[in-house]
């Protein structure tokens, strides 16, 4: 049963810096949840912490991540998506790439090599995805909410996400980026920080997705 307050596990008291609170967005109860929360909670440091917020009804992840925010409590904000199983070192990747005193403001990863759906479809899509990232290495322009990392007071600057704009999984975290870029903030995608996605993708749901949530509001992004 799910309860409008997020879920959080914490670490032990002593704090390793900088801090982690990972925000993971779900709708309902989603029968991902249970893989991505235990790959993220085996790799919790001191003074880390697992939120997993639900997204309130009639709205997104983009609220959903907002609202985990305001109830984070580290350092560095990371973002995992329900369906994303991280890497085994994917958390001390991102603490590593934000720890440092020339580090960037924001990191993301990719998916790997290896989604959990055999079908063609869902083999395409995620290796696609994997490829775009993994040629894209270095400075970027936006950012990537299914395995990423902020610092804090960058994202809480700008103001989190914007989950008026965004109702439903759009891109709102390629808009997060924009305007962190926008406010003189550096972020990296680094493709070594790798998950494994479980999503079935169908010839449908790609259609749609990469069409009506993400082609034409990232159009109308870059026009604006």
């Amino acid at each position: 049963m799910w309860d409008s307050a997020p879920q959080s596990t914490q670490g032990p008291a002593t704090v390793a810096e900088p801090s982690v609170s990972v925000v993971v967005p779900a709708t309902d109860d989603p029968p991902t949840l249970p893989a991505a929360r235990a790959a993220i909670e085996a790799q919790l440091e001191a003074g880390d912490e697992l939120i997993v917020q639900r997204e309130p009804a009639g709205a997104g992840p983009a609220l959903a991540r907002n609202l985990g925010a305001e109830r984070a409590r580290g350092e560095l904000l990371v973002f995992v998506d329900a369906d994303v199983v991280v890497g085994p070192d994917a958390i001390a990747r991102l603490r590593a790439a934000l720890g440092g005193p020339d580090a960037p403001d924001a990191v993301f990863g990719a998916y790997d090599r290896d989604p959990a759906h055999p079908s063609p479809v869902s083999r395409y899509r995620n290796l696609l995805h994997h490829h775009v990232h993994a040629t894209s290495a270095g400075e970027a322009e936006t950012f990537w909410a299914g395995l990423g990392a902020v610092r804090g007071d960058r994202f809480r600057a700008v103001g989190g996400f914007d989950p008026l704009r965004f109702r439903s999984p759009s891109v709102e975290d390629i808009e997060l980026g924009m305007r962190l870029r926008a406010g003189g903030a550096r972020i990296v995608l680094d493709p070594a920080i790798q998950g494994r996605h479980l999503k079935r993708w169908t010839l449908r749901s790609m259609l749609r997705d990469d069409h009506l949530r993400r082609a034409r509001p990232w159009a109308r992004l870059l026009i604006e």
